[in-house]
């Protein structure tokens, strides 16, 4: 036995007839910003942080966390990969099913302990008692390229670009029914990139059809915002522009 990882509650492997769990969204506090510090460690991700609190005492069978940013402009949300942030394993499924993990993820790996905090991804139950414990997600990227695990070089590349969101913190018990999946939302914004001109165009507001008489752009590439040649450039008699 004392070669065992500390299993916070083993009758998660025992399926109840019925579970509710009370899910809270701790922090960030309502409208406040996200974003990602560029090479900074993971416990130095100040803004980066969401603590939620899942109580799941009442009726056990807990499996995981997760973390959803949705843009706030989308009606119809798809719980997917796509917008999936984070997740946390609380180790409710048996190692013999698919997607299982029995041991909770980060409260006990060895000595020292391990668990969540504001500097740490991961649970601090808050007693001896099973079931009431805040999860911490710390540094989980919201710079994310959208083609792979990288930081994306501008907004429009990025997994989560610039804007407004919707923070939505998922708690799903072990038999995964779609009646046991509770949830938080929270109002939240991502701001990691500087404001930057991708086209420029100057039009001749006195002539009929307000035609363009210069056009510059900007392209990206190497992860970088280099300048074109104009695309379209001429000038109407009697008038001088240049970008």
């Amino acid at each position: 036995m004392g070669a065992l990882k500390y299993d916070i509650n083993p009758l998660h492997y025992v399926r109840h007839s019925t579970v509710a769990y009370s899910v809270q969204i701790l922090s960030p506090s309502l409208n406040n910003l996200l974003y990602r510090v560029p090479g900074a460690a993971e416990a130095d991700q100040v803004g980066e942080r969401v603590k939620v609190n899942v109580n799941s005492a009442g009726s056990l069978d807990l499996d995981r966390v997760k973390l959803y940013l949705f843009d706030k402009s989308v009606s119809s949300l798809t719980y997917s990969d796509d917008n999936l942030a984070s997740q946390i394993i609380y180790g409710g499924l048996p190692p013999d099913l698919p997607l299982s993990s029995p041991q909770p993820y980060q409260i006990t790996t060895s000595t020292p302990r391990s668990r969540g905090s504001i500097y740490r991804t991961g649970i601090d139950p808050l007693t001896d008692t099973a079931g009431n414990d805040d999860f911490y997600f710390i540094g989980f990227n919201t710079r994310q390229n959208a083609s792979d695990s990288g930081d994306a070089p501008i907004s429009d590349r990025s997994k989560f670009p610039d804007g407004e969101y919707a923070l939505v913190a998922m708690a799903e018990r072990a038999g995964r029914d779609s009646e046991d999946v509770f949830y938080s939302t929270a109002a939240v914004g991502i701001d990691n990139f500087r404001p930057y001109l991708e086209d420029v165009r100057v039009l001749a507001a006195d002539l009929p059809g307000e035609p363009v008489i210069r056009r510059h752009a900007w392209l990206l590439e190497n992860n970088l915002l280099v300048s074109s040649e104009p695309l379209k450039s001429w000038l109407v008699p009697g008038e001088y522009c240049s970008v």
